[in-house]
């Protein structure tokens, strides 16, 4: 009788750590991701911003497990699974000849996660997520696009709308997201165009699903709580307000970026917000 099969599906955090604790083990363990490489997630939004290369935060599957015999990388795409024979379904990923199934005795399942756009999925069009490699590139190319679609355009309305830079999400990735586009606009890009003052470059930081603004209190629980229309990041955090992370706050302090708190689940929010309108709270320097 041969070793006991173990399928892991996934090489990111996940999957990564589960190989790595079996690897010792008397089992035979099969790796199967549609990328043969494991991406470091919480860096890709500086391989958006052009800080890091793509290579500086992948790592090759083969590489990590070279000198364990007993695991194996599959590069493959999981199409199905068949619970009562034990099989997966496999399918090809860039011509690459895979076998169709895959028998396994134990099967861990990591796949990752999807992008939540709050609701509105047509906002996917517009605003690429950072969580694969693939899609922080596509999020640098529009960024660096940005700036010279600014310095050809002639009309000064039109570069101020090409330079407003909008991050939802204000949490600890949104922020640093933000600070480093901000970094960039203030100081990379500086003396490099000759048309437009990159520093003049406007980045909002939004946010929340389900809250209209900064409150005293939880307005569900506490309906006598008071909105507040303005805050410093000071006045927010002597106040041990609770809407974002403390540690967030103080990061987009340092990076002096404006957070604007409301609701993502009305429609035309974003936009009223992009256009100067006061919605919600404004937290900033």
């Amino acid at each position: 009788m041969g070793r006991h099969r173990v399928v892991v599906v996934g090489g990111g955090f996940g999957g990564l750590q589960a190989v790595l604790k079996l690897r010792r083990a008397p089992v035979e363990v099969t790796l199967v991701d549609r990328r043969n490489f494991h991406l470091f997630q919480p860096l890709t939004y500086q391989v958006a911003t052009g800080a890091l290369s793509a290579g500086e935060i992948t790592y090759p599957l083969r590489g990590i497990f070279k000198r364990d015999r007993n695991v194996r990388v599959v590069l493959a795409d999981v199409a199905d699974f068949d619970l009562d024979a034990r099989e997966l379904h496999l399918r090809s990923v860039s011509a690459v000849p895979v076998a169709r199934r895959l028998g396994y005795d134990t099967l861990v399942v990591a796949g990752g996660s999807h992008y939540s756009y709050f609701g509105h999925d047509e906002w996917r069009t517009y605003a690429a997520g950072v969580k694969s490699l693939e899609s922080a590139l596509a999020v640098r190319s529009r960024l660096l696009a940005a700036f010279e679609a600014a310095e050809a355009e002639p009309s000064a309305d039109a570069r101020d709308e090409w330079l407003t830079f909008v991050v939802v999400g204000a949490g600890p990735t949104g922020v640093e997201m933000a600070g480093t586009l901000a970094e960039i606009a203030q100081h990379t890009l500086e003396g490099e165009f000759r048309r437009i003052d990159p520093s003049s470059a406007e980045v909002l930081l939004m946010g929340k699903q389900g809250v209209d603004g900064v409150y005293s209190a939880d307005p569900h629980k506490h309906p006598d709580a008071i909105k507040f229309d303005d805050l410093t990041y000071d006045e927010y955090l002597s106040r041990n307000l609770k809407v974002a992370d403390a540690t967030a706050i103080s990061m987009a302090r340092d990076y002096k970026l404006p957070m604007i708190f409301f609701s993502l689940d009305t429609d035309g929010t974003i936009v009223k917000v992009v256009a100067g309108e006061r919605i919600g709270t404004t937290v900033h320097a």
